[in-house]
Formats: C-alpha cells, sequence, structure tokens
C-alpha cells in the first residue's frame, strides 16, 4: 500500500527543515530492516527519493561512514509497530524510539518524520564522548615579537646619537676633579661614526700655602666604532685627539702669575651602552687623557728657589650620562 501524495510532502517538508536545520544535516544515513514491514506498507525508497530532493544533496547512502537507522518491524495488539534505533558510524548507540500506527498508510506518513528527529535530536543530544569529533580549526601561528636590530642592520643606518655626562678625572688636575661634558655623533661607514666633544671640569686646588688652583677645558673631534653584543647592549672604543686648556691661579703669594696655556691631547676611550627605552640609552665610559705638554707650575721662593706645586699627568677618566639615540 502506498500512502497519499499529501502525507509523502509533508513528510518530505518536515525532514527538509529539521535537516537543514540541524548541525549535522550534510551527514549521510542508510535504513537497514533487521524484520522488514509486509510488502506495499511502507516505500521507504519513495521517502528518501522525496528528502534527497527537497534537500539538493545525497543523504541515504550505503556507506560504512553513514549513521545506520536500524528498524524492526512489530506489530503489537493490533497495531502496526516500528522499533528504530540510531547507531553512529563507529557502532555507538546514540538513540532509540518506538512508532506505533493504527495502519499502514499512517505509519508511512509518520516513518519519515520520525527519522528525521532521530538523525537531527538524538544526535545533537548524545553526550560529547560518544560523537565523533568536530574537524578541529588549523592552529593560528604563534605570535612573536619581531627581533631586535642586528649589528649589520645597524651598521648599515645612519645613526646619530646626543650625550650629556657627568665624569670624574684623576690626575690632569691635584685630586679628584669633576665635570661635565656634551658629546655628539654621527655613523658614516658600517660600525664607525665621527664624534666631537666639549667639556669643562671644575677648578681643583693644592694642599697647603701657597697652593695652586687648576681648572681645565677641552674641545676635539674622535672616531669610534661600536658593535652590538645583543638587542639591548653595545660596546665602543674611540680615539682622537683636540684642544685643552689649562689655566692655572695661585693663592697666598705674588711671585705667580696667572696663567692659561693650550695643549694638544689624546683622548682614548671605551664605552658601554645599554637601550633603557628607544630612543634613550645609558651609557658609561672610561679612559685615558693624555696632554701632549704637561707644564710645571710652582713659584721662587725666598731664597729664588725654584717650588713646584703640581704638574698634570695623564688624566684617567670616568663618566656616566644618558644618550639620545636618532636611527
Amino acid at each position: 500500500m502506498r500512502f497519499p501524495p499529501r502525507a509523502l510532502r509533508i513528510a518530505a517538508r518536515l525532514v527538509t527543515l529539521l535537516l537543514a536545520g540541524g548541525a549535522h544535516s550534510g551527514a549521510a544515513a542508510r535504513v537497514e530492516w533487521t524484520v522488514p514491514p509486509p510488502g506495499g506498507c511502507v516505500d521507504t525508497r519513495a521517502v528518501e527519493q522525496m528528502i534527497e530532493s527537497r534537500l539538493g544533496r545525497k543523504v541515504f547512502a550505503s556507506s560504512p561512514d553513514a549513521v545506520l537507522i536500524r528498524a524492526r518491524f512489530a506489530p503489537v495488539a493490533g497495531r502496526e509497530t516500528v522499533e528504530l534505533e540510531v547507531i553512529s558510524p563507529s557502532g555507538q548507540h546514540l538513540g532509540e524510539r518506538t512508532l506505533s500506527a493504527s495502519s499502514c498508510e499512517e505509519l508511512g506518513a509518520s516513518l519519515p518524520v520520525v527519522i528525521a528527529v532521530l538523525l537531527d535530536l538524538e544526535w545533537e543530544s548524545a553526550p560529547n564522548d560518544r560523537r565523533p569529533a568536530a574537524p578541529a580549526a588549523p592552529p593560528e601561528p604563534p605570535k612573536t615579537a619581531p627581533p631586535p636590530p642586528s649589528s649589520s642592520d645597524r651598521a648599515n643606518r645612519r645613526v646619530i646619537t646626543l650625550a650629556a655626562l657627568v665624569e670624574g678625572v684623576v690626575g690632569l688636575e691635584p685630586g679628584v676633579a669633576g665635570g661635565i661634558g656634551l658629546e655628539g655623533s654621527v655613523s658614516v661607514l658600517g660600525p664607525l661614526e665621527l664624534a666631537a666633544w666639549a667639556d669643562v671640569l671644575l677648578p681643583s686646588s693644592t694642599s697647603g700655602s701657597p697652593s695652586l688652583m687648576l681648572q681645565s677645558w677641552s674641545v676635539g673631534a674622535s672616531t669610534c666604532a661600536s658593535a652590538a653584543l645583543s638587542g639591548n647592549v653595545d660596546v665602543g672604543a674611540c680615539a682622537g685627539g683636540g684642544a685643552l686648556l689649562l689655566r692655572a691661579r695661585g693663592r697666598g703669594f705674588d711671585q705667580m702669575a696667572p696663567d692659561d696655556r693650550w695643549v694638544p691631547e689624546v683622548r682614548l676611550l671605551g664605552r658601554l651602552g645599554y637601550l633603557l627605552l628607544a630612543p634613550l640609552s645609558a651609557r658609561l665610559d672610561a679612559g685615558a687623557i693624555v696632554p701632549f705638554e704637561r707644564p710645571r707650575y710652582g713659584f721662587n721662593d725666598e731664597m729664588g728657589h725654584r717650588v713646584e706645586l703640581y704638574r698634570p699627568s695623564w688624566g684617567w677618566v670616568g663618566r656616566l650620562g644618558l644618550s639620545v639615540i636618532w636611527r
């Protein structure tokens, strides 16, 4: 017996809506009758064709990867009854339903809807560990910070630096002389830089009386070479020359007149830089100031003997400051 076309259309429409809205609407299915109904009672192929034409794709297939609907026809107490069981492609039990109707026609009209509900709702309500895992989304590539510029990158850039430093010098003036300095540099070829400086030391005096007060000023230029140890640390060395002004004054005697002398100097420095927060960098310098001339400062005592108060030597210098770097 074939059920009316109207029932077929209603059943197909319900299955279409259910399957189209389900999360697994793309899954294939197959029906297996362990006890088939009597001939002419249920035309399963007609229902399958109607559903597939409405969905525009193939739903039912004899494939091992398809969801299995296992059906068993079992009339009970004069009613047409079908027991349905849903089994996943891996063989796990997903759900079951029992459908009972007073006639084959009623059973044939209801069966497609019940099967669709089982495919859709029972699959959705199955525990996560009983469903096949959904395809995992491709992992996002790890986000990494851009690498710090290498020494070769720095070598190819024009770098301009302006530094302000405090310094201490031993040997150039009596005792330990403190001072301040300014320096500017520009890269010219790879790691090489040209630098110019100007600094001044505070005056310092010899002990006793009479005494000598000496103060020094200097300007000059140097050539530096630098290299990066890591992303934030760099080292360098500088060698250059300039002019050193030694300004001497005497105290407590009349024999010595004020004396200003310009003396050539050579300056050798090593330096260590640490980038704090671009473009600001901390800087530590250490080295020597070598005057080409070392004048002797003194006076003649009452007996006409020359008394030397002080003679400058090499100046050992340490400097600490901040640099602003433009790349």
